[in-house]
C-alpha cells in the first residue's frame, strides 16, 4: 500500500470523489453537494469595479474548481426544480425544451439552404 502512494497516477485517482478540503464535518454537519463550504465573499453583482481585479485573484480556476461550480449548481438546481415535491412537469418540459434546442442546432445545415433563395417550393 505504501508503493501505491508514491505513484503519482494512484494519488491523482484518489483525489476524486473526496470531500473538498474547506469541509469539515464537526463544523458543517452532513456533507451537502449544493453548498459552497469554502470562504464566504462577496458574489460578482455585488463587487465594484475596483475591487474586480482583486476578487478575480481570490478565485480558484483550476479544472477541479470549474467541476466544483457545475456539480454544486447541478445539485442547486436539482433540488430546486426536480426534486421538489410539487414539480412534476419541471423535468419533461426541461427535456423538451433541451431537444428542441439540440434538433434546432442539428437542422441548421439544411436551413442554411432555404436561406439562400428569396424564392422556392
Amino acid at each position: 500500500m505504501a508503493e501505491s502512494s508514491k505513484n503519482p497516477v494512484v494519488t491523482w485517482w484518489r483525489t476524486f470523489n473526496c470531500y473538498p478540503p474547506e469541509y469539515n464535518r464537526a463544523i458543517h454537519g452532513p456533507y451537502d453537494p449544493r453548498i459552497n463550504y469554502a470562504c464566504k465573499d462577496k458574489g460578482i453583482l455585488d463587487v465594484k469595479l475596483n475591487e474586480l481585479p482583486s476578487w478575480l485573484m481570490r478565485r480558484r480556476f483550476t479544472p477541479s474548481a470549474i467541476a466544483g461550480v457545475m456539480s454544486r449548481h447541478f445539485y442547486r438546481s436539482c433540488h430546486h426544480h426536480f426534486i421538489a415535491v410539487r414539480s412534476r412537469s419541471n423535468m419533461f418540459f426541461t427535456v423538451l425544451l433541451i431537444t428542441a434546442a439540440m434538433g434546432y442546432v442539428f437542422q441548421l445545415h439544411n436551413m442554411s439552404h432555404h436561406r439562400r433563395y428569396k424564392y422556392h417550393w
